[in-house]
């Protein structure tokens, strides 16, 4: 199975997340839109990213996205600057029609049980709203 799209999310300006292999382009979108902020830390010098505040922000896929029912992997790099200490359901990646947990097709985030961060995983397993979560007991 050969890579069907990706987002470096390194475009450097615009509102165009652009997918560099498929032809799939996201759209910054939100109360206040991510920002692109040029960030010294990557590990090949400067470079640009997406910054996120945490706040209704996020990326757009159009539903021409088709994501298959089985053999799929979905990945994602998240740099933790100052992500909320409250709360429960931070996503970093997340297919739905809706917002209630039998809508959600596929989610990875991060749940907070104060003080620790703990990755999360959710993956809906029929119509029906079965879900599997996958939640590390520690950090």
């Amino acid at each position: 199975m050969a890579l069907v799209n990706a987002w470096p999310l390194n475009d450097g300006s615009g509102t165009t997340a652009a997918d560099v292999i498929g032809s799939v382009d996201g759209t910054l979108n939100g109360t206040n839109p991510p920002a692109w902020v040029n960030d010294a830390t990557r590990p090949n010098g400067a470079g640009f990213i997406v910054q996120f505040d945490a706040t209704a922000e996020k990326i757009d896929l159009p539903s021409t996205l088709n994501v298959p029912a089985s053999d799929f992997t979905i990945c994602c790099w998240a740099k933790n600057g100052a992500w909320p200490t409250t709360g429960n359901d931070l996503r970093f990646i997340s297919k739905a029609s809706g917002v209630s947990e039998v809508q959600h097709i596929f989610m990875l985030g991060h749940t907070i049980t104060n003080p620790d961060y703990r990755a999360r995983a959710r993956f809906r397993a029929s119509s029906s709203g079965n879900t599997f979560y996958s939640e590390p007991s520690t950090p």
